[in-house]
């Protein structure tokens, strides 16, 4: 099983869960069958067509069957002079 986070391609995620493609469709993303889709991660495509990471990723992780949490990037946090 694949686990799925932000960074996974788009590539590896379809492979691994073709279902997974529902979930773009639905946002009419254009990442399915995008030549792209080699290079590009989930959260790349999230952040291109502004949405917001964390409740797609749980979309895509429920559609997939994935029981776990999806595993987010941590934020950066900025210091204030």
């Amino acid at each position: 099983m694949l686990p799925v986070t932000p960074d996974t391609t788009l590539d590896e995620l379809l492979s691994a869960y073709p279902e997974a493609a529902r979930v773009f469709v639905k946002h009419g993303m254009a990442c399915v069958g995008c030549t792209m889709a080699r290079f590009d991660t989930v959260g790349q495509a999230a952040v291109e067509y502004g949405l917001d990471i964390a409740p797609f990723m749980q979309e895509i992780a429920h559609l997939c069957g994935l029981n776990t949490p999806v595993p987010l990037p941590r934020r950066r946090r900025t210091r204030i002079a």
